[in-house]
């Protein structure tokens, strides 16, 4: 991919992990204060459709912040190109192995 769209996606996706953290924050601990939170009620919560669909997506966009900022990092050093394509191949294996871990625990956690 383009550098300039991996520095827009890396900008794009900062930007949407500060607004849905901060929603996933006031839904999940502020919006009833004082309520226990119990291993039924998330998993009921898991179920919708809703909190799935915001949960995998905010995996996804925290694995490609992530990696992309050290994949960004690593190329600070001036690797050879050869070694900066692998590098890359490498982060991006990472990225769908612990996305597919992810998606799998919140599956297995909610009984499907």
């Amino acid at each position: 991919m383009k550098d300039y769209l991996l520095w827009i996606f890396q900008r794009v996706s900062a930007i949407f992990l500060i607004i849905v953290l901060a929603i996933h924050f006031w839904v999940l601990h502020y919006k009833d204060p004082g309520t226990v939170v119990y291993y039924n009620n998330v998993a009921f919560r898991l179920k919708t459709i809703l909190f799935l669909g915001i949960d995998s997506i905010l995996l996804m966009a925290g694995l490609f912040h992530g990696l992309n900022g050290l994949n960004n990092i690593i190329l600070d050093y001036g690797v050879k190109p050869s070694t900066r394509t692998t590098i890359g191949w490498v982060l991006f294996g990472s990225g769908i192995v612990l996305f597919i871990l992810g998606i799998y625990s919140i599956f297995y956690f909610i009984g499907w």
